[in-house]
């Protein structure tokens, strides 16, 4: 008995639920080439070439980012994005035709590091660590004078 009251109950909301019209815009589909797939910021200001993520880009209204500063150039071909946050996650907002479609941007987390070691007798100097799957040989330091560096 209980089944047959939430079925006729799930009945209910499902008919209900699905004889309303909509109410928000749909965005167009086929905006986007890879729009499911995160834009990695590499550097503190970043170009990218919105061919690669768009259709037609010139038909782009604007962009907004609430933690982001970003800007269209050259006639919409290109998005120079600022990274100013502080958390490794950000959204970009394109708006087209008046409906917005999100990217996602993460901040690469790679921090560079260099390293350098004073010897003038050492023949050769190498490093091992997580960083090259502890094999020496494939991080050699280069000797600078009497410094070897990486």
């Amino acid at each position: 008995m209980k089944n047959i009251a939430f079925l006729a109950f799930a009945a209910l909301v499902w008919m209900t639920g699905c004889s309303q019209p909509g109410t928000g815009e749909i965005p167009e589909p086929g905006v986007f080439y890879e729009a499911t797939m995160p834009i990695t910021l590499n550097e503190k200001t970043q170009v990218i070439a919105l061919k690669n993520l768009l259709h037609d880009s010139v038909k782009i209204d604007s962009v907004t980012s609430e933690d982001l500063t970003v800007t269209l150039e050259n006639n919409h071909a290109t998005l120079r994005i600022t990274d100013t946050r502080r958390m490794p996650i950000g959204i970009i907002q394109v708006w087209r035709n008046g409906s917005s479609y999100e990217l996602v941007t993460l901040r690469n987390q790679k921090v560079s590091y260099a390293l350098s070691y004073a010897n003038k007798n050492a023949k050769e100097v190498q490093v091992a660590g997580d960083f090259n799957n502890w094999q020496p040989a494939s991080t050699p330091l280069e000797r600078d004078g009497e410094v070897w560096e990486t």
